[in-house]
């Protein structure tokens, strides 16, 4: 029969285990399923905003204009893009890109899709406070030679209603500006 004393001791241990075993994993669930700071950066997007691209190419510069609605899904943790874009030659097509925060790799994540293309962006990314910029790295394929491309998305912010999105190639340690979009926000209805 086992004595009061040792089941107080057992359970006492079990108890004290269970706490110790459970301290890094609370960290761990703090971490990966609470919103955080990291979250919040992603409102400052929320909203409609009037979009100019310009693209620039080896015949020159191609200009395409329209709207983009963004919003945060998913309990606020992605950041959803809508852009509406019309062409210079008037034909619309539109994109998805969604931003969000991984809590276990400890950084920014963006993946980007559009009706022209079948290919889809996916890079990971750093916020930078005193710049005030998220800056995304990654690789993506040419189109045309199916080779992989270092790639950089950086969304640099100007004033509150007002940011930028450039997208570059990566070749020889040289940043080559494939697109450089304005988006300034409209007044709320």
């Amino acid at each position: 029969m086992i004595t009061r004393g040792v089941l107080v001791t057992f359970l006492s241990i079990c108890i004290g285990v269970t706490f110790l075993l459970a301290q890094p994993n609370e960290e761990f669930f703090q971490e990966y399923y609470t919103l955080n700071p990291k979250h919040e950066k992603l409102t400052q997007f929320q909203g409609k905003w009037k979009v100019a691209i310009e693209f620039h190419t080896k015949e020159g510069t191609e200009y395409a204009q329209g709207f983009s609605t963004c919003n945060l899904i998913l309990n606020y943790r992605i950041l959803e893009l809508k852009d509406s874009i019309f062409s210079s030659a008037g034909l619309p097509y539109e994109s998805r890109t969604y931003i969000g925060y991984d809590g276990i790799r400890k950084k920014y994540f963006l993946v980007s899709f559009n009706s022209l293309t079948n290919a889809v962006v996916i890079l990971n990314g750093t916020y930078f406070e005193k710049q005030n910029q998220f800056v995304f790295e990654g690789k993506t394929d040419d189109p045309k030679t199916k080779e992989s491309i270092n790639t950089v998305l950086k969304i640099t912010w100007e004033r509150e209603n007002k940011f930028w999105i450039e997208y570059l190639y990566k070749q020889k340690n040289k940043e080559v500006l494939i697109s450089k979009s304005m988006y300034v926000k409209l007044p709320q209805e």
